[in-house]
This record gives C-alpha cells, structure tokens and sequence, in this order.
C-alpha cells in the first residue's frame, strides 16, 4: 500500500534543469530531466500520462515555469509549493515573499534526511548557504554568486580577460592571466564560504554542513565532514507533504 508521499510525481524548477521524480517503496527514482531554457522538450512531455495519472507537487524558482504548468493543468492535480502554503511556525524570515523556495525545501531535505540542525550549501548558478535549526526551522541564509558565476562575470564585464575554469592555481603567485582568475574566482568563493560557515557555526558548534548542487564536489574538498547529497530538495518536498495543512 502506497504512502501519501507516493502518490505524486515530484517536479524541482531550477534555473538551469527541471528534474522529475517519484518515490516508491522509499526510493527515489529519476523519470524526466531536461535543461529550463529548452521549452521545446519539456513543453512536448504529457506530464500526466508521466506521473501515471497522479497529483503532481512542485517546487519551482522560475516563474514563466511556474505559470505554464499551472496554466496547463486542472487547479486539483497541481500544487506549486509557495509560502502562503507553508506553516509559519517552521519558517523564520522576514520577506517569506522573497524566499526561493527550493532553499526552504534544500534545508527542509536535510532536516528530513539527518535530523539535525545543519547549514546547507547548495551552489550552482548562485551559492545559497541555509540554516536550519534542531527544531526543524528555516532561519534563512546566504546567497551569493556560484564559482561560475565569478568566472563568467568577469569575463563579460571586462574586454579581453578568459573565461576561467574550476581549477586552483598552478603557482602561487599566479604567473599567467588563466591563473591568476583562477585565483581570485577559488579563493573568493571558498573564503566567503569559510567565513558564513564559521558564523553559523556560532549558533550551533554541532551543526551538520550539507552540501548539494553542481559545485558540491568542488565544496568537498574545501569541508572535508560534510555529507553531500543531491536529492535534497525532492526530500524537502516530502517533508511538505507530511507538515502542510493544505488540502491537496
């Protein structure tokens, strides 16, 4: 017999990819992915016939998105997480208005996953540092721009400088123009990280840092005890499900 959480096939709006899942028997299984700027191939997905005829429950940070599937489906077969659906006793943020919600279900995935306060680093485009307490409450967070993001800004706001990779120096000082951008996009992104985590820390020394998104492996090396895990916001979604009072 099927739990609640079941019965819906779960939708993560990034920035960059739309990520579908359903969850069975516990485990999660991945059935659609495709990159948000190719309308194209997702807007030619029967997303109902895909979720098998169930409820489809979604957590999207991109509002022509957001618009289109509610557009396009029955009011009762969609639900699109937003924090007039969330319990105010759970979230502490002043602009609950302003808050992406995939940062709200990233946090709540690690509480869901742990059971813990835990500072959650989700980078990709844009870095999000979160904390959520040993209650299981959102008490909000960072953002800043992701290592790519550093990368690429100085490329197309300057006139000659490379766009850079990911990678460290290969001598220090840096004697060519790739590593000297390397040097300064690393080091800046990995001491702004360094120096949130220590302030969180303050709230909580027994924190658990978790870390998700494209640029976890990269944030590994930098926090050698993080647990990382990419289903963080699926699991937030869930965790939705078991706590919200609407009806859905």
């Amino acid at each position: 017999m099927s739990t609640k959480s079941e019965e819906y096939l779960y939708l993560d709006i990034g920035n960059t990819r739309l990520k579908a899942k359903t969850l069975k028997d516990g485990k999660w299984s991945s059935v659609y992915t495709a990159e948000t700027t190719n309308p194209d191939e997702w807007q030619a997905v029967d997303w109902m016939n895909l979720s098998g005829g169930n409820k489809i429950i979604m957590c999207s940070v991109v509002p022509k998105l957001t618009e289109y599937f509610k557009s396009h489906y029955k009011e009762e077969k969609i639900l699109s997480i937003n924090h007039k659906n969330i319990p105010a006793e759970l979230l502490n943020y002043e602009t609950p208005d302003t808050l992406g919600m995939d940062r709200l279900m990233a946090s709540w995935g690690a509480y869901e996953r742990f059971g813990q306060a835990c500072i959650v680093i989700d980078s990709g485009t844009a870095c999000t540092i979160d904390y959520i307490d040993e209650q299981g409450v959102f008490q909000g967070g960072i953002i800043m721009p992701g290592l790519n993001s550093l990368g690429r800004a100085l490329h197309e706001f300057t006139g000659a400088l490379p766009l850079s990779d990911k990678k460290s120096p290969e001598s220090y000082p840096p004697k060519t123009t790739m590593d000297a951008i390397r040097a300064g996009t690393v080091s800046t992104f990995h001491t702004s990280i360094d120096y949130h985590v220590n302030r969180l820390r303050e709230l909580n020394s027994n924190v658990l840092i978790v870390l998700t998104g494209g640029e976890a492996p990269v944030l590994k090396t930098l926090i050698s005890k993080a647990k990382t895990t990419n289903d963080l916001v699926f699991l937030g979604m869930k965790r939705f499900l078991h706590l919200s009072s609407t009806n859905f």
